[in-house]
């Protein structure tokens, strides 16, 4: 065989290399791709954590559905109806739970008291040291042997990321907090420097997501129930637990919208509310605040009942995507606009009068109802604190969602 005959086999044998890999690239690329986590709005989530002989279609009205790891079944029946839809994996691993990891893996503390989860009640139920701080025992520290288990037991082929349960962004409420010792010196880490633990905690919990990134295939997410801002930087999103609208002034530009504006893309924030099927007030108090925050929402009896799922009229309705930033048009009152209506929240916890900018080609039907909310694209509301809602919109099927923070108001549905 000659030079150039040789040359041109080599050349052959490279293109049909590079034509496998293209391939393989297009394939893995399109299956990343695939998977949209900009649905429109309103974006309807729900939490479930219990068996798995459930019709999927009790989930045709929801965009994120988070569910146990250890019910794959569950994921693989949804994505096969509906493969559109955004299925996380939930799991409360991270204190230890259902994986009973060596006591050498536990926070040290200088008195030996063991730092609790969430579950305060449980005996066992301690939390770990995520540093590299952490001695290895079979040559894993914490952070491989948590995320070990996880990425091999996980069915990445129907579950879009991991969702943690029982995560902790801070351990500075802790009883022993001032008795911790992460590096192990025999000095509590906050005689050394203020909240130096709570510092160390985040490291900790910052290499447990990286180093589950790693092991997970790419395209995946990770979100974690109660993050703290400082973990903005390594998670995709928050899931904020037990929601009741307290404190929204503040939460609003200290959690929420550094997690919509810094959270690691794809973005998957979810404000779940708790409160009775029958809190309206409650329910779109916290629909609209998601919508002002790109979050998805839900809303149910709270963390020790996530198995049912309410449908209101209001997830129905059709916002499309945005096409402008929240924006504070006074002290309190915020309005985002859609392709197809508005959301205005008031958060200011007084009556206001709101006007919008309208074509005149849209006519106006004027509607006055108890509420604290209602759906269309509006000219002009008026609340009056806590009873009365005055409400002008158009007849067309946009949407508005005005809501107040007054309780006890009543239920208003209007689509025009």
């Amino acid at each position: 065989m000659n030079a150039a005959s040789m040359d041109s086999k080599r050349i052959g044998k490279g293109m049909r290399k590079l034509i496998q890999i293209s391939l393989l690239l297009t394939v893995f690329g399109s299956q990343a791709a695939a998977q949209n986590y900009q649905p429109p709005f309103p974006r309807i989530g729900v939490i479930y954590f219990y068996e798995a002989n459930i019709p999927e279609e009790i989930w045709q009205y929801h965009d994120l559905i988070v569910v146990r790891f250890w019910y794959p079944e569950i994921a693989r029946k949804i994505k096969a109806k509906y493969p559109e839809k955004i299925v996380l994996a939930t799991n409360n691993v991270i204190d230890g739970t259902a994986i009973n990891p060596p006591d050498d893996y536990l926070i040290p503390t200088l008195d030996g008291s063991c730092i609790k989860g969430w579950h305060q009640k449980h005996p066992g139920d301690c939390l770990y040291d995520g540093t590299n701080f952490c001695p290895q025992v079979n040559g894993k520290r914490w952070n491989d042997f948590l995320t070990d288990f996880l990425a091999e037991r996980t069915d990445w082929s129907v579950f879009d990321g991991t969702f943690w349960d029982s995560w902790a962004g801070s351990i500075s409420w802790q009883e022993a907090y001032d008795q911790v010792d992460f590096n192990r010196n025999g000095i509590p880490d906050n005689q050394e420097q203020k909240n130096l633990a709570d510092k160390y905690w985040r490291e900790g919990n910052r290499l447990i997501v990286e180093k589950l990134r790693q092991k997970m295939p790419p395209g995946k997410v990770v979100v974690a129930h109660e993050a703290s801002p400082e973990e903005v930087g390594y998670l995709n999103g928050l899931g904020d637990e037990d929601w009741e609208g307290n404190s929204w002034e503040w939460f609003y530009p200290n959690v929420w919208r550094r997690f919509q504006l810094e959270a690691v893309t794809p973005r998957v924030n979810f404000i779940e509310a708790r409160g009775k099927p029958e809190n309206f007030q409650r329910m779109r108090f916290g629909l609209a605040t998601a919508c002002l925050l790109d979050a998805f929402f839900t809303m149910d009896d709270g963390n020790y009942a996530h198995r049912y799922t309410y449908i209101y009229d209001e997830y129905l309705a059709n916002l499309g995507h945005p096409t402008s930033e929240p924006e504070e048009i006074r002290k309190g009152v915020y309005v985002r606009y859609f392709d197809n209506g508005a959301v205005v929240v008031n958060a200011s916890g007084k009556p206001q009068t709101i006007t919008a900018k309208r074509p005149a080609r849209w006519p106006l039907l004027p509607i006055s109802r108890r509420t604290g909310a209602g759906l269309q694209q509006w000219s002009k509301a008026r609340v009056d604190h806590p009873r009365r809602f005055h409400f002008r919109t158009q007849t067309n099927r946009r949407w508005c969602i005005a809501v107040q923070t007054a309780d006890g108001a009543d239920r208003t549905n209007h689509r025009g």
